[in-house]
């Protein structure tokens, strides 16, 4: 499974989210011009709250997106909480389509040295080996640090593992991020 098609994957999922804050949004703006004021901006102002920061997750997500299918669109936008943003919109993603990732799965924070490119591999990775799985069938993974690298192991292998991961090497070199199967 390609990057790109990590990116094909998700979008679904991301526009509902999208679509979700959106109807906040235009649900207070409908509210404030049916009565003329602005008592429902401050009557909703923790929805709104709540609407902005999810906002510029999305954002960053949208960000992230295009970044996965090589555009050069805006500036690389560092974010600690990365691979916890994508593999959440992952697992929204993979309960749609009928597959699971395992309850107690721990996503880690990875830190801005190890760059957007880490985190999208990680989330290509744990993609391709649910896919590989019987749909309901919880994938497990876990991510570590062993050194300067990160190691992320997965209950299963992705069909074409060997292709995949020459490809997603491409991304982010052996030395940095490594892939292990344990079941």
């Amino acid at each position: 499974m390609a990057a790109d098609e990590l990116a094909a994957a998700l979008l679904p999922a991301l526009l509902h989210k999208l679509n979700n804050v959106t109807q906040v949004i235009a649900s207070v703006n409908s509210l404030a011009r049916l009565t003329g004021c602005a008592a429902p901006l401050v009557q909703c102002a923790s929805d709104l709250d709540l609407a902005g920061g999810e906002l510029a997750r999305l954002g960053w997500l949208v960000g992230a997106l295009a970044r996965g299918v090589g555009s050069g669109i805006g500036s690389p936008r560092h974010e600690e909480r990365a691979l916890e943003w994508l593999l959440d919109l992952l697992g929204e993603t993979l309960r749609r389509d009928g597959w699971e990732l395992a309850p107690g799965s721990e996503i880690p924070r990875v830190e801005p040295e190890f760059g957007f490119e880490s985190s999208w591999a990680i989330a290509s990775w744990i993609l391709a080996c649910a896919h590989s799985g019987a749909q309901r069938e919880p994938l497990a993974f876990a991510l570590e640090r062993a050194g300067t690298a990160l190691v992320l192991r997965t209950s299963r292998a992705p069909q074409q593992a060997e292709g995949l991961r020459t490809r997603l090497e491409a991304l982010v070199p052996r030395s940095h991020l490594r892939y292990e199967v344990r079941t």
